[in-house]
């Protein structure tokens, strides 16, 4: 036999070769588990940076005041129960969770939402080890990003509540489900699925809708004949028991007497508008509430759920695309469970539950398929250009990995760059103040005071049970309630519920201090009409805390202004004035003259506007002003409603060294960053400027001796003015002379006109030689602004024409429309008409 001796030198090349294959390979391995290794810490970073930020710097979402209500109870008596003998038990493993920090650091909202920013940043390396456990390293790394950048990730990792718990349950247990089921790596991983979806169950009991989801999964991938084992009959004999026991907790542990206020209908029902659900969820699929590139991931998500049918088509069943032999198994898995998942939600679940966040328990299922999707049609794409021979070089090992490298880390860097907007944005996301709100009530409640609110749980936290006297409450009520005695009243703390109109103002009216507090969303949305005009006319906005109304009204209210009075003013057709009061209309230096203007929304608003208040005087200067938003700052015209009334208040100190006179009030609004001023219309349609003039009002008004006239007379204009007297001064009888005539009228009622004064000199052949035509005070002081009774004193200097004929002149007087030219006539004592003039005097021109 022949034997073929390879040369020593080439054996030993060989064997170098390998060496050096071998560490170039170890090499790569060592800086990929670096790469990732790096790239998870910074996520992990980021994560928690975004998350922090949220729950250190906002206040609590209304419903997180809740848990924290519970956990206090759970703490005070083991268990989450309430006076009425009530067990909240929803979220309970959550409770116990918060209850424990609580009890280890006290309590405080920051306190409270440790534990879900706790699990919300561990979720995130939860989600790459999955990830890489199903797909590859890679795939779990960009699903992680997601995830850490997700704004609906970042606002649930903040707050107090179980969403963030529960995520990371479902995430456990599709895992370890497929490691028992479809990967068939051992009983273990069942009894831990058993335990972990308990777990679930008793976290949040939108969980129960994943189980028929695994349970069909199971189906089409083992056959009926896997649901007969002794071991898989004891598994969903314990998980259903643990199921049943939840679901006993929350529909039986309640007190006698529980019942539901309003009409609404169950959470679990067949539903038959797969549309009108859909465009519920929309926001999770179209980056609304969830990353900005959603829309992408659900075009991926829906190839992947379309493959995998394609795939059962052609196979003729779901068996072998679902067994661990296959390579796609894992993709397959996931698909049909969310896809099962969404047909619950969108056909079994009723419109209750319609909501973006019950979809944020799957969100990590739903990356995890986008990016399987995703890498797999990048495999085939490179196949396809490797075969044409189009950069082959990519399917070469060295070059595969470091492109799947070098991919892997731009992938997660576009994810960061372009999510981070909104994730900051999430950060910033306002919540209502009730915090804030009932911190403001407790440092100013007075003993006596009542209480009233939309909001128990945070009434509760901050001002304690005693403190809270009734939940207020009128449209689309859905809360739990016990109704004793004939009255409904809340069932955890057993509180009265106000509902009718009734109810509520004898509460307001019959208390000698009534608070109201409500976050203006529900306040304009969950009560009537006629309760929400009542608050405002009633009650006073004392402050507006994180978009929390806070209203306290006192029994028997104030007293109004003096002066009320009713007008009409449209504001670019955007507002009008209805009216205003006044504290008084005489005034002296140093006084403060309190105002309140009664405005009405004509449409929704889409700028802020700031209201001035000015006094100026018959030369337009300005004397005093307030300007700045409506109601003290705190309701700006963006926040106004079409067809809603308010009142706001404003205030304006007098100078020290203010004038004695008659002074014009006037407002209007205009825009800050522009000083733009809304136009200005009468009733009647005629533009009035960019002022609208309010009344006027005297500094140290005149004396009685200043309003008495040298000549008496009493000349009655239409029954509305009586002149009463005047004074004539003529310096001269030659053309070019003055005539000094002041006029005394007095207001017989309240007019309705600006009447123009006219005061002409007329020569015996009726020509005029010499008129003043102007409203009083020198077009100051306009008619329909005099007070009944009120006597004005207005001055006129009348010059004699240059070519007056010589002869008596005489000097007549009186008032018209300047509009019409329609005159106001004189009526005798008879009342009789006698003109439309009155006749003074004589002036006897000289040639």
């Amino acid at each position: 036999m022949k034997v073929n001796h390879v040369p020593r030198a080439s054996c030993a090349n060989g064997s170098i070769k390998k060496r050096s294959l071998l560490r170039l390979g170890g090499d790569h391995l060592f800086f990929q588990k670096l790469f990732v290794l790096i790239v998870l810490v910074i996520l992990t970073v980021a994560g928690f940076y975004l998350r922090w930020s949220y729950a250190r710097s906002t206040s609590p979402y209304i419903d997180e005041y809740t848990t924290m209500w519970v956990a206090q109870r759970t703490v005070e008596h083991g268990y989450p129960v309430f006076s009425t003998g009530s067990i909240y038990s929803q979220g309970m493993l959550f409770t116990y969770l918060d209850a424990l920090f609580f009890r280890l650091f006290q309590f405080s909202e920051l306190v409270a939402r440790m534990p879900s920013l706790i699990i919300s940043v561990f979720t995130i390396p939860c989600v790459y080890w999955v990830g890489k456990k199903m797909f590859s390293a890679y795939e779990g790394l960009i699903a992680a990003a997601i995830v850490t950048f997700a704004p609906q990730a970042v606002l649930w990792g903040g707050r107090a509540r179980n969403y963030a718990l529960i995520q990371l349950i479902v995430l456990w247990a599709t895992y370890l489900f497929y490691r028992w089921v479809i990967a068939e790596d051992g009983d273990r991983y069942g009894w831990l699925f058993v335990l972990t979806f308990i777990a679930a169950a008793y976290t949040h009991n939108v969980a129960m809708l994943v189980y028929p989801a695994f349970l069909v999964c199971a189906f089409l991938g083992r056959g009926w004949r896997w649901f007969f084992q002794r071991k898989v009959i004891v598994a969903h004999i314990l998980v259903f028991t643990g199921v049943a026991s939840s679901f006993y907790l929350y529909r039986r542990m309640r007190p006698t007497g529980w019942s539901v206020v309003g009409v609404g209908r169950g959470e679990i029902a067949p539903s038959f508008d797969p549309l009108g659900a859909l465009e519920r969820y929309k926001p999770f699929f179209v980056g609304l509430d969830d990353v900005p590139f959603a829309a992408i991931l659900t075009v991926l998500c829906i190839l992947g759920i379309g493959y995998v049918l394609w795939t059962a088509l052609k196979r003729r069943g779901f068996t072998a695309m679902l067994s661990s032999r296959d390579e796609g198994a894992a993709l397959a898995y996931l698909a049909i469970l969310f896809g099962a998942i969404m047909f619950e939600m969108v056909f079994i679940v009723t419109d209750r539950r319609w909501s973006p966040r019950y979809l944020f328990m799957d969100a990590p299922l739903f990356y995890l398929i986008a990016v399987g999707v995703l890498f797999r049609i990048i495999r085939l794409a490179q196949g396809w250009l490797a075969e044409r021979e189009w950069l082959v070089f990519l399917d070469r090992s060295p070059w595969r990995d470091r492109a799947k490298l070098i991919g892997t880390a731009l992938a997660v860097l576009a994810i960061g760059v372009v999510s981070w907007p909104a994730a900051t944005a999430a950060v910033a996301k306002g919540e209502y103040g009730y915090d804030l709100a009932f911190q403001y009530v407790r440092e100013r409640r007075q003993p006596g005071d009542t209480v009233m609110t939309f909001a128990l749980s945070p009434c509760v936290i901050y001002l304690g049970e005693e403190g809270c006297d009734y939940v207020a409450i009128q449209i689309d009520f859905h809360s739990y309630a016990i109704q004793r005695d004939g009255q409904w009243i809340e069932a955890w703390a057993g509180i009265p519920i106000l509902i009718t109109d009734e109810e509520l103002v004898e509460v307001i009216e019959s208390s000698p201090r009534a608070w109201f507090v409500v976050d203006e969303s529900r306040f304009r949305t969950r009560y009537t009409d006629y309760f929400i005009q009542y608050v405002w006319d009633r009650m006073e906005l004392v402050a507006k805390e994180g978009g929390v109304f806070v209203f306290l009204s006192e029994s028997p209210p104030p007293p109004p202004l003096a002066i009320q009075r009713s007008l009409y003013y449209n504001l670019g057709d955007k507002v009008a004035l209805l009216g205003y009061g006044l504290s008084a209309a005489d005034l002296h230096p140093g006084d403060v003259l309190e105002l309140s203007l009664r405005w009405q929304g004509l449409t929704h608003i889409l700028q802020n506007h700031s209201v001035f208040v000015h006094l100026v005087d018959a030369e337009g200067r300005m004397w005093a002003q307030h300007d700045g938003v409506p109601l003290r700052e705190l309701h700006p015209t963006t926040h106004w409603v079409e067809g809603e009334i308010i009142s706001d208040p404003r205030e304006l100190l007098l100078p020290q060294d203010l004038p004695h006179g008659r002074y014009r009030l006037q407002t209007g609004m205009y825009l800050p960053q522009t000083m733009e001023h809304l136009p200005i219309f009468r009733d009647d349609g005629d533009l009035a400027g960019e002022a609208a003039v309010l009344d006027y009002v005297r500094v140290a008004g005149d004396t009685p001796e200043a309003l008495a006239p040298d000549e008496v007379v009493a000349f009655n204009l239409g029954n509305e003015v009586t002149l009463s007297g005047y004074d004539l001064e003529v310096s001269g009888t030659r053309p070019g002379s003055t005539v000094h005539l002041v006029l005394y009228w007095r207001a017989e009622r309240q007019i309705d006109e600006d009447y123009t004064v006219f005061v002409h000199l007329v020569d015996a052949d009726g020509r005029i030689s010499g008129q003043q035509d102007n409203e009083p005070e020198g077009g100051f002081y306009r008619t329909s602004f005099w007070d009944v009774g009120e006597v004005v004193r207005d001055e006129h200097e009348l010059t004699i024409d240059a070519d007056a004929m010589p002869g008596e002149h005489r000097i007549e007087i009186g008032m018209y429309v300047l509009a019409t030219g329609q005159r106001l006539t004189v009526v005798n004592e008879a009342g009789e008409t006698a003109g439309d003039a009155v006749l003074l005097g004589t002036v006897a021109v000289s040639g």
